[in-house]
């Protein structure tokens, strides 16, 4: 537990429920130190002082004192009153993992513990003031168990199911009897499997050891028994819930009644041991008044050691389980071999039964009330834990060994202003060391960055406020490292430290390392006209500064100025002369101040009611500032002054441009502003196709220049420029401008039109005809026509026939037509005529004989382009395809003439015909196909059906096989090379043929094969089976390969089998090859003659491994030169390594190549004696 845990005790009488003692939810840390029956103890205890809960109990604070051997009393009686009592003891600070055990330690205080008073105990836990679970005999959670060692002591428990911080004893009420008060030692939590073991040796026959049982009676004085001891074997035999029974009656006469049972041990027992019976009655109360009569003796051979009646105060009465059954004993101080339980009969007749089960004893060799194996302290007293770490105080240093790391995930490299940087913080417990209680450590952030999220390992806190990290006491049991991580914003340039330190471990001695600082670099910017100061303390005994690593001449001193980019260090010396520095870098990045590059203003200036536009390109440059005439400013690179100049624009402009860190330059440019020219063009004109147009433009001032631009590309330097042939391309308007001597310009329009000309439109715009078809032209758009064309072609027709039949000679060619407006407006179009041939055409069949039971395919070919297709013929028969398949499967009735009509892609058409007769074709078929299944080894033979006369066969098949028999016999044994399709062409007299397959699968037994191989012990190795469909292995698995992992060489089997069942058994002996085991590695630490310098520390290793195969073993691993040594004795050192280079990972392989792998040797810390100090640089920047 805890040292100084904040732990709460409630004692509470209830009238209708009882009342939970709860505090404000907190955060709290895990504790899961794995230490069994760890007690809840620890200061800071408070008890509820309500004057309702007078006389409920008494020396609560006895429940969390650490002394485990004192108690508080609770009187039971008072839960008669309604409600019951309890008592809750709440841990403040830290909560316990689901899974653990947890429970009270108490005993009767008066009376005894029956297993009726135990089903109105019930266990509650808590967490945050929150019922978790309740358990109870009834509900099957609660058990109990008596508490080794002790005398009277029982263990009431359960394991949970959830997280609890606290735990609470209730007794619901009832009848008490005689159990009329509990005494409540302690509440205690720890894992399952190691709670309270039962300790007892039980003297019964089937274990290791043989004992003994033998019953007796005899009487004293005048006394006469009647009856004595019965089935005396059943103590001693396998069974403990078999029992003997001794039953005593007193007859009429003076004296008394004995009747006895005693168990032998072969091996004799020390003295301080627990000696007993497990005894009942058979009734749900143990009679006080049969126990009274009661005697335990043990013996030493026949000689008696030790009487101890039951009515006794030294007897321990314990209850076993949930059952009437109990364990009656007491601690010996003689050693024995025998223990006899004795019943009396006095001078009253006293008629009783009592159970006797077995016989135990129970080792105590520190004599400290609890047994061996429950022992934490061995040879000390378990009974103090005051300061509730779960070890006794006997045995408590009250040291841990905890060491504190810190990293940052940039590595060394530089932190950018305004990135992330993660920090891991890492607590760990160096193996085998004590559990820590109370952790906590604290890494409070620096000014130079600002927090963004964090990672607690699970059962941890932090508080980014405070920079406390709570740890509580979750590096116990088999729990070592503690891992935070915590990711943050850099927002100041230089170096920043950061320190994790424990500040709060209870109190403990550590003696691991307490606190680690990183530090990382933050660029430092600097424009090109500043400089930097760095200062150190003047506490160094000498100084050296460094730039990327170089010593700077003459640097010497505690400051430095820097104006240069670089990567600055420190090197200086600390009283003792231990060598500092500054551990991170100073990095400046040297900025040029910006390069502005202003765009020149016109040479002759602006011109009035132009746009002012100012420009400027800038490098390293993030923001622009303008500033010029009639308050004009801007914050563009590139400002509009104004769309429309005036002379009130004119003037000096000034712009400053800024880096993004804040470095200036400055540029200026002169804007000049002059009055426009004013030009006037000539007005509109229209002019006839091809006539004249005369320009003109009249401007002021003198000496000013003209530019012309127009249709049809047209352009003029001329004042008055002349068109001396219009056409339509010349139609449109006709811009000039005027610029003077300061390039101002002024610009003025006019436009040129022309009359209508007619427009001729022949349709179609292009004609082609077929050969021997009519020619007729059409033209339109004119008032009157002349045509002209081929073969001395004239019409004054507006639409003229040329011909009824055309001819490819003399009809093709241009027709031209001139047409004339009613405004003697002329305008010609031409025509192109073609004439196209007609198309020549074949029609045939695909085969020159046509047989029935085939495709009867016709085709078509041509000699016109992009042909169209329609076929005709019997049965109805029509079709568009080129060689249309007239049918799949030809009959006779398809016989006849099929005629294709042919149209090209200009329309021409042309036919022709094809007779057809279809003959008829044999219907042979392969008997039994079309798949036959054969053995190996058996023949393969095919016959036929609806073979006719004069028919021809032609057999092919697998492995060269032919025949032009009809049914041939291709072997009389298969093989697998027999295997495939064979096929048979049968053709008739009339040249018609059929074709069949049959397709013939050899089914063959696959081959068997004996395979060795090899493995290390606890290796494996696969093992696979080929040739096989289905796979049956003698360890019961089915797949082709198995993996095996045998501790002896062993023979496995596989029966495998083809698809067709056909199947065989495949034998692998695996050989098992041992493996080496390390025995021991020795490291040696050399500070290398430097002991004020850990960088230059190295160590070397020894190894010593034992097992494996062979004389010698082999080490390898990587930055390990590979060596063979001999096995019996320490190896040649490996190494020197650098310390800084980490933990070695080695391989130790044998001489059968079995290995030993991911052996890990860790260097010492370090071999150097002097601490490693960081010099703060203040860092000033001049401008």
């Amino acid at each position: 537990m805890l040292m100084n845990k904040f732990t709460q005790v409630v004692v509470v009488l209830c009238i209708s429920m009882l009342s939970i003692f709860q505090t404000h939810a907190q955060v709290k840390t895990l504790e899961n130190n794995k230490i069994p029956m760890d007690p809840i103890v620890g200061t800071g205890v408070t008890i509820n002082s309500s004057p309702s809960l007078t006389g409920g109990a008494s020396n609560t604070s006895n429940v969390v004192n650490g002394d485990l051997s004192d108690f508080s009393t609770i009187d039971l009686t008072l839960s008669l009153l309604g409600g019951g009592v309890g008592l809750t003891v709440q841990d403040a600070k830290q909560y316990y993992p689901a899974g653990n055990v947890v429970g009270f330690v108490v005993a009767p205080g008066a009376g005894i513990l029956s297993a009726s008073a135990l089903s109105n105990i019930s266990i509650k836990t808590f967490r945050d003031g929150t019922l978790q679970e309740t358990a109870t005999v009834s509900g099957g959670l609660l058990n109990a168990s008596v508490l080794g060692g002790s005398i009277g002591k029982q263990v009431l428990s359960f394991t949970t199911t959830k997280d609890f911080d606290q735990v609470q004893l209730f007794y619901s009420g009832g009848i008490v009897g005689l159990f009329n008060s509990l005494k409540v030692y302690y509440a205690f939590e720890g894992p399952a499997a190691t709670t309270n073991a039962d300790c007892s040796t039980k003297w019964v026959n089937g274990g290791t050891g043989t004992y003994n049982v033998s019953k007796g009676l005899y009487s004293t004085g005048l006394a006469i028994c009647a009856s004595g001891v019965s089935n005396e074997a059943n103590v001693v035999n396998a069974s403990t819930t078999d029992y003997a029974s001794m039953d005593v009656l007193l007859a009429i006469a003076l004296g008394s009644c004995n009747s006895y049972i005693e168990v032998t041990s072969p091996t004799t027992v020390p003295a301080g041991s627990e000696a007993g019976f497990v005894v009942s009655d058979g009734n749900s109360l143990i009679n006080l008044s049969l126990l009274s009569a009661v005697t335990i003796e043990t013996y030493n051979g026949t000689i008696k050691q030790e009487s101890i009646s039951g009515g006794s105060s030294l007897v321990k009465l314990g209850l076993l389980g949930n059952t009437n059954t109990y364990e009656l004993g007491f601690k010996t101080t003689k050693a024995f071999n025998k223990i006899r339980i004795v019943s009396t009969s006095g001078l009253v007749s006293v008629l009783g039964s009592l159970r006797v089960h077995y016989a135990y004893s129970k080792l105590d060799s520190d004599n400290d009330g609890v047994s061996d194996c429950l022992d934490k302290c061995a040879g000390g007293n378990d009974l103090m834990d005051t300061d509730g770490d779960g070890i006794p105080d006997s045995c408590d240093a009250n040291t841990i060994n905890v060491a504190v790391s810190k990293t940052s995930s940039n590595n060394g490299a530089p932190v950018p202003q305004g990135t992330q940087v993660t920090y891991t913080i890492k607590a760990t417990r160096a193996s085998g060391s004590a559990a820590a209680t109370g952790l906590e450590i604290t890494d409070l952030l620096p000014t130079g960055v600002t927090y963004v999220s964090h990672s607690a390992e699970s059962g941890t806190t932090y508080d980014q406020t405070t920079g406390k990290w709570y740890i509580g006491s979750l590096l116990g049991g088999d729990k070592l490292v503690a891992t935070l991580t915590i990711t943050v914003t850099a927002v100041a340039e230089g170096v920043i430290f950061n320190t994790a330190t424990i500040t709060a471990k209870d109190g403990n001695t550590n003696s691991g390392k307490e606190s680690e600082t990183v530090c990382i670099s933050v660029p430092v910017k600097l424009c090109s006209n500043e400089s930097l100061t760095l200062t150190a303390p003047t506490t160094l005994t000498s100084y050296q500064w460094k730039k990327d690593g170089v010593v700077i001449p003459g640097a010497t001193t505690n400051t430095l100025t820097v104006t240069e980019a670089g990567s600055y260090t420190l090197d200086g010396t600390l009283t003792g002369n231990c060598p500092t520095g500054n551990c991170c870098p100073i990095i400046v990045e040297l900025l040029p101040i910006p390069v502005l590059a202003v765009t020149p203003q016109p040479a002759n200036g602006n011109c009035t009611g132009s746009t002012i536009t100012l420009g400027v390109t800038g490098t390293n440059t993030a923001t622009y500032a303008w500033a010029g005439p009639n308050g004009f400013t801007s914050t563009s690179a590139n400002p509009t002054v104004t769309t429309s100049a005036t002379s009130i624009h004119a003037g000096v402009y000034t712009i400053t441009g800024t880096s993004s860190l804040g470095c200036t330059a400055t540029a200026t440019v002169q804007v000049n502003v002059n009055p426009v020219p004013t030009a006037t063009a000539n007005a509109p004109l229209q002019v006839c196709l091809n006539g004249t147009a005369n320009l003109s433009v009249s401007s002021n001032p003198a000496g000013a220049s003209y530019s012309w631009s127009g249709p049809a590309g047209f352009t003029s330097t001329a004042a008055n420029p002349t068109i001396a042939s219009v056409t339509s391309a010349n139609i449109g308007t006709y811009s000039v401008n005027v610029t003077d001597i300061n390039g101002c310009t002024a610009t003025a329009t006019t436009s040129i039109s022309l009359y209508t000309a007619p427009v001729i439109t022949i349709t179609p715009t292009a004609l082609a005809v077929c050969e021997q078809s009519p020619i007729t032209l059409t033209a339109s758009g004119a008032s009157t026509y002349s045509w002209t064309g081929p073969n001395g072609f004239t019409s004054t027709s507006a639409n003229p026939t040329v011909t009824a039949s055309a001819s490819m000679t003399q009809h093709a060619g241009v027709y031209t037509v001139t047409g004339v407006s009613g405004d003697n407006c002329s305008a010609t179009a031409t025509v192109n005529v073609m004439v196209n041939p007609k198309p020549m055409v074949t029609a045939t069949t695909v085969v020159a004989v046509n047989c029935s039971g085939v495709p009867l395919t016709l085709s078509a070919t041509t000699d016109g382009t992009s042909p169209t297709y329609s076929w005709t013929g019997p049965n109805s028969f029509t079709s568009t395809a080129a060689s249309p398949v007239v049918s799949a499967n030809a009959t006779a009735d398809m016989s006849g003439t099929y005629t294709v009509t042919v149209t090209d892609s200009k329309g021409c058409i042309g036919t022709a015909s094809v007779a057809v007769t279809v003959n008829p074709a044999p219907t042979t078929t392969i008997t039994g196909g079309p798949t036959i299944t054969v053995c190996s080894e058996t023949p393969i033979a095919f016959t036929l059906s609806g073979k006719q006369s004069g028919e021809t066969y032609a057999w092919s098949g697998p492995n060269s096989f032919t025949s032009t028999v009809a049914e041939p016999t291709v072997t009389a044994s298969a093989t697998a090379a027999n295997q495939g399709v064979y096929t048979v062409v049968v053709t008739n007299t009339l040249g018609c043929s059929q074709t069949a397959t049959v397709s013939v699968t050899v089914n063959a037994t696959p081959a068997g094969a004996t395979s060795t191989a090899e493995v290390c012990a606890g290796g494996s190795v696969t093992l696979t089976a080929t040739g096989g469909s289905t796979y049956s292995w003698d360890t019961g698995e089915t797949t082709a390969s198995i993996s095996v992992s045998p501790m002896l060489s062993t023979t496995y089997r596989v029966t495998k089998s083809s698809a067709q069942g056909c199947s065989i058994v495949d034998v692998f002996n695996v050989t098992v090859k041992a493996a080496p085991t390390l025995a021991g590695a020795v490291s040696i630490c050399s500070d290398a003659g430097t002991p004020a310098t850990s960088t230059d520390d190295t160590y070397t290793f020894t190894l010593n491994p034992s097992g494996g195969s062979g004389t010698t073993y082999t080490v390898s691993g990587s930055g390990i030169t590979t060596a063979t040594a001999n096995y019996g004795a320490p190896s040649s050192p490996f190494g020197p390594f650098l310390i800084s280079g980490g933990a070695k990972t080695i391989t130790i392989t044998d001489a059968n190549g079995c290995s030993l792998n991911n052996v890990t040797i860790t260097p010492p810390a370090t071999c150097s004696s002097c601490p490693q100090v960081c010099v703060p640089i203040t860092i000033t920047k001049v401008r």
